[in-house]
């Protein structure tokens, strides 16, 4: 039998192949049913089921339901995707309509949004927008003919929208109330369908009604609180994507702007004409309006708990929303198939576009309102930084509009009120002919005429009944972008808004907070440079701390302010094309009187205040040409600068330091006599220095003093990169300084007070040697003179106690009096601990004169090393000492050497050779030797002391540098003086004398040679370069006359013999001390020759033939120390040992007998030894030789004896040394066999018989 279930699926279910089946069953266990759907009579009882199979049942249920609804749809949808392909190809065509082709599309829209295809809806009315705004600007350009698309020239009930009086709060609301959006949706309460439909919509209504659609769609998505109370959701628990939301805020942001223009352009073809107060107090309160609803419908609580900081809460309130999806069973698509035009798929605000954000530590807490710190930043929620960044400038948006309706009434707040209070100022223009177009446009308006208008929002009434309403409102509306910026990171946007808070308190008159907000914001204002804002917040900032009394902050920010000013003055002055830029514009800024009204008040400041001087003063230049006083020593430079202050300024002292450039730790000041005025404009200012002093001289530091105030310029880079120099390297004076700018090069008149210093021509190396200073006091009349000296060169000892004609104390050297032109010679003992070839120094003299107190101070480095070194080679005899000297230059240039003696002492006499050929030129590869004979004075030995023993060795010499310098200097002096420049010789003597001394090794031999000195060129020694240097009147007299020197003693004759070469001639005294030698030992060798043997120069023996040789040996103590001086040490009672060892080569002698024997030497008898030589290899040899050493002497007894060398000294002179002798064969007989040949040929060649014989006899 049949079943109900299966006589419905007849009834209802259709036929065919691909009928779908409507019906389905599900039992219902009566168990769980009420007892008032229980059917009377009682129904029999239901069939058991299992939980799969109850299962089963309700799933095909649900299928079947999801079939049953998607089939539909799914058509529909194919019909809507015809429907709009049908008007895409009918776009071209005459009477083509957006409005319909909108209906259709709309429908497809609504319809995705139905089953909760949100996303593809929202593209859909993206597509739509992007459409309005094509066929808008289609129309406005005239290519729209044909099309029937037209829209309603105004809208006509925007004001009545606007104006509309609904339930709100009281005042202005902060927008996160859900109250404000009922409040202010009446601006979208309009049946817009019906009017697309019938193409009477204006396009302001229809922009309105995209972005209406558009909103509710992304709410939707997000899933924002508005959204779930659309739905019906009032739990609240589903969390919201932050992202989304920030995304319908930019879209607010940027349809507002755009809308608004539309707006105003409709209230402009309106039927009823409106002023432009009213128009613009309709489009301000409709742009107002908007911003208010977007900002309520956005708010998340998220903001709160961010602002609350509660971090703890964050991720729940900010988790991503979950949705469920549909499920098929057996993997069925929940979705109808599409296949459209639309976009298939699409990213959450692709468009969104974050701005540059700070790391959180670099954010400042700004003060609010209500005097609290800045709200905590959400770290970690996504999408939180941009929701608040959008949100604050919508927030911005409300406050402009909130300006532009106040500014009818005259109301002003912020920077705006500042500025319209600012008095007006002349503009200042070039003379371009191109330049009459650049004017201002916007002229400030004037306080009288204010016309407010009526038609604005009523929310914003309450904020707008009064001037101190608006202000309030004002600053609860900055507070609220604040912390959202603050949220977002945003620090500069906090500080703009900070910077408008600070000036409505100074309007409001609350100086303190004023300052307090404008501190915290100059930093960023500084870093930024914004040169106008900066400037105006400044001076702001001066006047809030003069009204407070701070004295020394105050003229801290006056100089800031006027460095601001100045800046931009010395731009306007700079060649360059014009461009307007307001943020440029500092002569808004009233600065005259400022910087004399602080100079006079820095003068009770306890401490100095330091500032670039090139902040306030342009063209800053010490000129390099060095003008001296006509009477007295020193110098002097002058300072140029243009002041572009607008007061003049009194300034107690100008001073310039000077470094040397060769020399760090010399300084040189210089200082203007007295107080001087400082005029707007060029200022010059006379710098004078009492100081002597020469060379390269880097321009370092500048400093102007004006009370506590100190304008400082640093003239000098500083060098990153050091400067490695060798011992013996020196680079050139000038030419490696040029390249460092600014530099002067410094030099005293020809006059004024010189101090030449040298090491002393007479050296005894057994005393210590000495520094001269040559001193010439000049025109100068001096009462006492301190001379102060310090080694540089380590290891250099200066015995000022030891001078002659000084005091010396504390370290210095005090003089007497000296009248003009007079010379003085100070000579300071110096030692040295370690050798060295220069040695360095630092002196300073001061000395006071009737005219004042001057200085003179130099760096000096001197040649310690002997211009020759001194060898000597001893040979000892019996009684007879031959001492061989042998002296060689040492610093490469040629020695003349005059005279050479070597004195006697109290214990030795000296015999001189008859001629040593002196003098004698002593080049570097060539040295020369003297040599001298030594006996011992017939004196007791007791009376000889050993400190009067040493010899004195006296050299009198001339260093061939020395004279070529000396005779350059005397030559090139004389010129200048016959040219009239001897005022520039004290300039010019020294660098030729630099330039000379770095002469090659060769130019100095050549001269000695030649007796002829080649002067270098004149671009050799670099005249150009100190030419330059001079003022241009003396230029052309100058090098004329340097190049006719160069030409007239570029060949200077060297003469050893005249006035200079005494001048420069030294002399070196060497105690030479003679070495003492325990024993002398004279060895005699002599052969035994046979008799036929006869005397001949050369003697012959005979090879293998032996012979016999005698050895004498004669000794004696003469040279010894217990000899020449007595004491010292013993011999023992059996006298020394001496071992004597017979040395002969082994390839050429054979010896017989004992080589080495030891013997005790008598002084009164010879020691005679035999031997037997063999000579065994023919030719010319030497003898052998002896050589005689002192035993070891042996300590001890048997096995514990033990040798040690012995402490005694011997010489040996061998009488045969060198003596040679003929050595040949003994040949008596030869035997010579001669074979006779067998052939013809055998005469070629000996025979194998052929044989010689010889014998010895």
């Amino acid at each position: 039998s049949r079943t109900v279930f299966d006589r419905l699926r007849q009834d209802f279910n259709e036929t065919g192949k691909t009928a779908s089946d409507h019906i389905a069953q599900v039992r219902l266990l009566k168990s769980e049913l009420p007892a008032d759907l229980l059917p009377t009579p009682a129904a029999a009882e239901t069939l058991a089921e299992t939980p799969q199979e109850r299962e089963n049942a309700w799933k095909d249920l649900m299928d079947k339901l999801k079939t049953s609804i998607l089939g539909p749809f799914d058509a529909r949808v194919r019909q809507y995707e015809a429907d709009i392909a049908e008007q895409e190809a009918r776009r071209s065509l005459p009477g083509w309509n957006f409005c319909t082709f909108f209906i259709h599309k709309e429908g497809l829209a609504k319809a995705l949004e139905s089953i909760g295809l949100v996303e593809d809806a929202l593209a859909i009315y993206d597509e739509l927008s992007l459409g309005l705004e094509t066929v808008i600007r289609e129309i406005a350009a005239g290519r729209a003919e044909g099309t029937a698309t037209i829209f309603a020239q105004h809208t006509d009930d925007i004001e009545t929208r606007i104006l509309s009086d609904r339930e709100q709060a009281n005042g202005v609301s902060n927008g996160e109330d859900h109250k404000l959006v009922t409040a202010h949706a009446v601006l979208f309460e309009k049946d817009y369908r019906e009017q697309i439909v019938r193409s009477t919509i204006s396009v302001f209504d229809f922009f309105c009604y995209l972005f209406m659609r558009q909103k509710a769609l992304i709410l939707r998505l997000a899933n924002t609180k508005v959204a779930r109370l659309e739905l019906g959701d009032v739990s609240g628990s589903a969390g919201e994507d932050l992202v989304l939301t920030s995304e319908v805020c930019w879209r607010a942001s940027a349809f507002i702007h755009n809308n608004a223009r539309t707006l105003r352009q409709d209230l402009s073809n309106a039927p009823s004409k409106k002023s432009p107060e009213d128009i613009e107090a309709l489009v301000s309160s409709w742009t107002y309006a908007m911003a208010d609803l977007v900002l309520s419908e956005t708010a998340a609580p998220v903001l709160e708990l961010a602002a609350k900081g509660e971090q703890g809460q964050l991720g729940n309130a900010a988790a991503a929303p979950k949705r469920a999806d549909f499920e098929f069973a057996m993997g069925a698509n929940p979705y109808p198939t599409r296949s459209s035009s639309l976009m298939t798929a699409r990213k959450s605000a692709p468009e969104l576009k974050r701005p540059p954000s700070v790391p959180n530590s670099e954010l400042m807490s700004p003060p609010s309102s209500s005097g609290t710190d800045a709200a905590p930043k959400g770290a970690g929620v996504p999408g939180l930084p941009e929701l608040a960044t959008y949100r604050a400038e919508l927030v911005m948006l409300q406050r402009k509009m909130l300006e532009h309706i106040a500014a009818q009434s005259g109301w002003r707040a912020g920077w705006a009120a500042m500025r319209q209070r600012a008095p007006s100022k002349m503009q200042d223009i070039t003379l371009d002919e191109d330049d009459d177009h650049d004017t201002t446009e916007n002229q400030q308006e004037t306080t009288s005429d204010y016309v407010a208008s009526s038609l604005i929002l009523p929310a914003l009434k309450p904020a707008l009944a009064s001037e101190s309403a608006f202000q309030e409102t004002y600053e609860r509306i900055c507070d609220r972008a604040m912390r959202y910026y603050a949220l977002a990171t945003q620090s500069k946007s906090v500080e703009v808004i900070v910077g408008d808070l600070a000036m409505l308190r100074y309007q409001q008159g609350n100086i303190e907070i004023t300052e307090e907000y404008i501190r915290n914001v100059l930093p960023g204002y500084a870093a930024d440079g914004w040169n106008s804002t900066e400037a105006e917040v400044l001076s702001i900032y001066a006047e809030c701390l003069k009204r407070l009394q701070r004295t020394e902050t105050y003229i801290t920010t006056v100089l800031d302010l006027l460095a601001k000013v100045c800046v931009r003055r010395m731009t306007r002055k700079l060649p360059h094309w014009r461009v307007e830029d307001a943020h440029l514009d500092t002569e808004a800024v009233d600065v005259s009187g400022l910087m004399p009204e602080i100079c006079a008040m820095s003068i009770h400041l306890s401490q100095q205040i330091d500032r670039p001087m090139s902040d306030y003063f342009g063209g800053i230049v010490l000129d390099p040409e060095v003008r001296h006083h006509s009477d007295c020593d020193g110098f002097k430079l002058e300072f140029r600068f243009n002041s572009l202050l607008a007061d003049e300024l009194d300034f107690d002292e100008c001073k310039a330091r000077l470094v040397s450039v060769n020399d760090s730790a010399q300084e040189v000041w210089l200082s203007s006599s007295g107080p001087f005025c400082a005029s707007p404009g060029t200022v010059k200012v006379e710098l004078q220095s009492h100081a002597n002093t020469f060379g390269p001289f880097s321009i370092d530091q500048i400093s102007m003093r004006s009370g506590k105030l100190v304008f400082s310029h640093e003239m000098q880079p500083r060098s990153s990169n050091p400067t490695l120099v060798l011992n013996d390297e020196k680079p050139p004076l000038i030419e490696s300084q040029l390249h460092k700018r600014p530099f002067v090069f410094v030099y005293p008149p020809e006059k004024a007070l010189d101090v030449d210093v040298s090491t002393a021509n007479n050296v005894q190396l057994d005393k210590p040697r000495g520094l001269v200073f040559k001193i010439n006091s000049g025109w100068n009349e001096i009462e006492d003179l301190e001379l102060k000296l310090r080694p540089t060169s380590a290891g250099l000892r200066l015995h000022l106690a030891d001078v002659a004609g000084g005091k010396a104390r504390n370290g210095q050297l005090e003089f007497g009096s000296l009248g003009k032109g007079a010379n003085a010679t100070i000579e300071v003992p110096y030692t040295v601990e370690q050798a060295t070839p220069d040695i360095s120094l630092r002196f300073e003299a001061q000395y006071h004169t009737p005219k004042g107190t001057f200085t003179i101070s130099q760096a000096v480095t001197l040649r310690h090393r002997l211009p020759f070194d001194v060898e000597v080679d001893d040979m000892f005899r019996l009684d007879t000492l031959f001492s061989t000297f042998a002296v060689c230059s040492t610093g490469g240039a040629p020695i003349m050497l005059l005279d050479a003696e070597l004195h006697d002492s109290s214990v030795y006499e000296v015999e001189s050779p008859p001629s040593l050929g002196l003098p004698m030129t002593i080049f570097d590869q060539a040295p020369a030797s003297l040599l001298y004979k030594i006996r011992r004075k017939a004196s007791k030995a007791a009376q000889a002391m050993r400190k009067d023993a040493p010899l004195a060795l006296r050299l009198r010499y001339i260093a061939s540098h020395n004279l070529i310098i000396a005779a350059l200097k005397e030559n090139f002096t004389q010129h200048l003086h016959k040219r009239e420049l001897g005022g520039l010789s004290r300039l010019l003597i020294p660098l030729l004398i630099e330039r000379c001394k770095q002469l090659s090794k060769i130019k100095f031999e050549t001269a000695v040679i030649l007796r002829q000195v080649f002067v270098p060129s004149y671009d050799d020694v670099g005249w150009a370069e100190i030419v330059s240097l001079l003022p241009d009147a003396v230029q052309p007299e100058l090098s004329d006359a340097l190049r006719k020197w160069h030409q007239h003693a570029s060949h200077l004759e060297l003469d050893f013999t005249g006035p200079i070469a005494d001048e420069v001639q030294g002399q070196i005294t060497i105690p030479v001390e003679v070495p003492t030698i325990d024993f002398v030992h004279s060895v005699g060798f002599a052969l035994c020759e046979s008799d036929h043997d006869q005397a001949q120069k050369v003697q012959t023996l005979r090879v293998g033939k032996p012979l016999q040789a005698s050895v004498s040996i004669r000794s004696n103590d003469r040279w010894s120390s217990r000899s020449v001086f007595g004491g010292g040490k013993n011999s023992d009672a059996h006298g020394p040992e001496f071992a004597m060892e017979f040395q002969a080569d082994p390839d050429t002698w054979l010896v017989g007998g004992h080589r080495r024997v030891h013997f005790k030497p008598s002084k009164e008898q010879t020691s005679t030894f035999e031997i037997t030589l063999i000579p065994i290899r023919p030719g010319t040899h030497l003898l052998p030789s002896v050589d005689i050493r002192p035993a070891p002497e042996v300590k001890g007894e048997g096995h514990n004896a033990q040798t040690a060398q012995s402490s005694f000294s011997c010489e040996t002179y061998c009488e045969a040394a060198g003596r040679k002798v003929q050595v040949i064969r003994d040949v008596r007989t030869v035997k010579v066999h001669v074979q006779e040949s067998s052939g013809p040929a055998s005469h070629a060649r000996p025979s194998a018989g052929s044989r010689a014989v010889t014998g010895s006899g």
